[in-house]
């Protein structure tokens, strides 16, 4: 990966909101706002749960969460 990529990643951003608040009203960007807020934030969570060790993660091992609330952990 080159050390450009995110530089055109914020350009590429740039643009589509750009292309987006011309084609909608004030009150429309403010929802799409709020709405493309929220998908960024569970993208988050998601990256978030996934980087977390197998054995410590309830979502990726439900025996391990099973397990410690019978050894009332």
């Amino acid at each position: 990966m080159n050390n450009c990529y995110g530089e055109k990643l914020i350009a590429l951003a740039a643009a589509i909101s750009i292309q987006i608040a011309q084609c909608v009203t004030n009150d429309e960007l403010i929802v799409l706002a709020a709405l493309f807020t929220a998908i960024g934030d569970q993208l988050t969570l998601l990256a978030t749960a996934n980087s977390s060790s197998c054995s410590d993660n309830p979502l990726q091992n439900p025996a391990a969460s099973t397990k410690q609330k019978s050894s009332g952990a």
